[in-house]
């Protein structure tokens, strides 16, 4: 027999006299959004779960999320013409510069809500529902259950984190302009002898200072292409790095970071803004306008209402802002002005091939497109794990082939991954040929056999000042799409950490690390001493001095893995259960707070989960492929192959 009462609360301010407001205590059951409303409500003896108790986001609500999204981009939205048709320049859609943000920022949380809460009231079967929420939640319980409605409590003020939120505020995006406009304001014609380089497509976050055992000295390199380069140097010595980077505390450091690759690379290094004209600013401001105009005729349409469904349930009340979010972005107005700068960089450069380590970005689907124009041939080359149900690696075959160019994302011509199971994926969930699939290995791991032997434990605790008769437990952070994730798992490592006094945490900054500051003051904040905050150095010397490492679900805790160290996932907002390390079991994954300490624990005694770390191994080395310092051999006659078969085609 189902509870007499059932009631869902997303909103933490005042939820006890909501609960309390409905006069009963018996036979009434309690969803919380999540761990901090309902610790509030156990205290008071109330019975409660969380959400994400109802669902495990896996293949099924991953799959459905993913679906949606790449369904919707296709259905009419006015005149029998897609999204991805009335948004496009040069015949390149903008919403593959968008999904990204509409998945992780709207879409993926709206199912994981209506999936979760579709199993709580069928699991329960309550006589009546209650909830305190916003106007989104509201909205999915009147269309899941209406005739169940009681009492409700609606902060209209509260919404859900938006697509734009993400976007910059105005000093910030003031600072980003100036700092572009200075990147860009010398002319591309003082460079010489441009056409016909090898242009190589990388970022600040890719460079790096290292210093290994073999060479003591401090070098500096591009953790994806410094090797390739050197490598690639014995057949030509046309090498030009185009540089982007689009987050303002990196651009301040560009000029300097510059400067170093030029002298370490021996490369010329431009920053992509030098391509982009005053011309192309105020052509993409317009094109802006028109697409924005041309929502204007959409918003009213029934066309558009009703592309908005998810398994019969009418969305558009709750996403009939986000589009017109979406276009209003700074995201959608640099995108244009990144497909209008590509060419033109293509038609300057004008070069043999192009190398990039991530084909989804903006700027790279940009340049690919405009590559494909000019017989240029592109290649990828993988820097992260590829597993099942991720958004940027599943395409629907009429995304890569279509006659209406519009709808089609430009793929590079070759893409270098490091094992069978990246490939696998690709051909499965990406749909993309298997010709344009290369399994090369990892480059950047190129020098780990020699070297791995050769790390002293206690060298390179004696370099970073670490106490020699602690247990070393690894935090590496992420740059998660969500800070309210980032917070909730450093604290609860913090909270589990700070009495162990045999036990020392040490924090490995993500290269891209946006939340440092976030970091230092929560360590005084806990006033905590067994700690210390890394960043610059080589992440294998951090890896074998560690006893655990803690990670959210980044390839770190694969690479760990392959060392034989114990991982844990903080999965703690139910959000990464479609990644390899958690849905395969590899990891100990923690799902909520008190489980951390014991894991801990049990991760110390080595002789009884001896078997897991063996089969973790195994995982590993099927993930991150062969490591037999050969990568960059295999990566450098792909890009000889390929330059070889475009000349001779075109």
């Amino acid at each position: 027999m189902g509870k007499k009462y059932l009631i869902f609360i997303f909103e933490e301010n005042n939820a006890i006299n909501f609960v309390q407001s409905i006069g009963m205590k018996e036979n009434l059951f309690i969803v919380c959004k999540n761990e901090n409303i309902k610790n509030i409500l156990i205290k008071e003896g109330y019975s409660c779960t969380t959400l994400k108790n109802y669902g495990s986001f896996t293949e099924n609500e991953n799959n459905k999320a993913i679906q949606w999204i790449k369904e919707w981009a296709d259905k009419p939205i006015l005149n029998s013409k897609s999204f991805k048709e009335l948004f496009s320049v040069s015949g390149l859609s903008i919403f593959w510069f968008l999904e990204n943000r509409f998945y992780f920022y709207r879409i993926r949380e709206l199912i994981i809500t209506i999936e979760r809460m579709k199993v709580a009231i069928h699991r329960e079967n309550p006589e009546k529902i209650c909830i305190k929420g916003n106007l989104d939640t509201y909205h999915i319980l009147k269309e899941l259950s209406p005739e169940k409605i009681d009492k409700t409590e609606i902060n209209e003020d509260v919404i859900d984190r938006t697509v734009e939120s993400r976007d910059l505020s105005g000093f910030l995006f003031l600072k980003l302009i100036l700092l572009k406009l200075f990147r860009g304001i010398f002319p591309i014609l003082q460079y010489q002898n441009l056409e016909k380089n090898i242009l190589i497509l990388t970022e600040i976050g890719n460079w790096r200072q290292e210093k290994r055992n073999i060479q003591k000295k401090i070098f500096w390199k591009d953790i994806i292409f410094s090797e390739i380069i050197s490598k690639l140097k014995i057949l030509e010595n046309k090498f030009v790095i185009i540089d982007y980077e689009n987050k303002p505390e990196n651009l301040l450091k560009s000029y300097k970071i510059n400067k170093l690759r030029k002298k370490f690379l021996k490369v010329d290094v431009i920053p992509w803004e030098k391509f982009m004209t005053f011309n192309i600013i105020l052509k993409a401001r317009k094109q802006h306008k028109e697409f924005n105009k041309i929502f204007e005729l959409i918003k009213n349409s029934d066309e558009y209402k009703n592309s908005f469904i998810y398994e019969g349930i009418l969305l558009y009340k709750i996403l009939d802002k986000d589009i017109e979010r979406l276009l209003k972005t700074f995201k959608s107005f640099s995108g244009i002005a990144m497909i209008e700068s590509s060419e033109k960089m293509i038609e300057v450069m004008n070069p043999s091939i192009i190398l990039m380590h991530d084909e989804y970005g903006s700027l790279q689907l940009s340049i690919i497109n405009a590559a494909k124009k000019k017989h240029i041939p592109t290649i990828s080359i993988q820097h992260g794990i590829i597993y099942e149900g991720l958004l940027p690696y599943t395409h629907k075959k009429n995304h890569i082939y279509n006659k209406i160019i519009e709808k089609t994302i430009p793929m590079p011509d070759k893409l270098c991954v490091w094992s069978k199971n990246s490939k696998d994926v690709l051909l499965r969930d990406g749909n993309i040929p298997e010709k344009n699939i290369s399994i090369t290995g990892d480059s950047k791991l190129d020098y780990l056999e020699t070297e791995l032997q050769k790390f002293s434990k206690n060298e390179i605790m004696n370099h970073l000042d670490l106490p020699f008769d602690k247990k070393f437990i690894l935090l590496v952070t992420e740059n998660l799409p969500d800070f309210e994730e980032t917070k909730v798992i450093f604290d609860t490592v913090i909270e589990n950490i700070k009495n162990e006094s045999k036990k020392f945490l040490i924090i490995k900054l993500h290269p891209l690390e946006k939340y440092s500051e976030f970091y230092n003051q929560s360590i005084k904040k806990y006033n905590i001493k067994n700690v210390k905050i890394i960043s610059d150095i080589d992440l294998y010397k951090i890896l074998i001095i560690s006893d655990v490492v803690i990670v959210s679900y980044s390839t770190v805790g694969v690479e760990a893995m392959r060392l034989k160290k114990p991982v844990i996932a903080m999965n703690l907002l139910g959000k990464h259960d479609e990644a390899s390390i958690i849905k395969q079991k590899m990891a100990f994954v923690i799902n909520e707070k008190n489980e951390l300490l014991p894991a801990i624990h049990d991760c110390m005694r080595l002789d009884s989960i001896n078997e897991k770390l063996e089969k973790s191994k195994i995982f590993a080395q099927d993930e991150l492929g062969i490591i037999d310092g050969k990568a960059t051999d295999r990566i450098m006659r792909e890009i000889v192959n390929l330059k070889s078969n475009f000349n001779k085609n075109n």
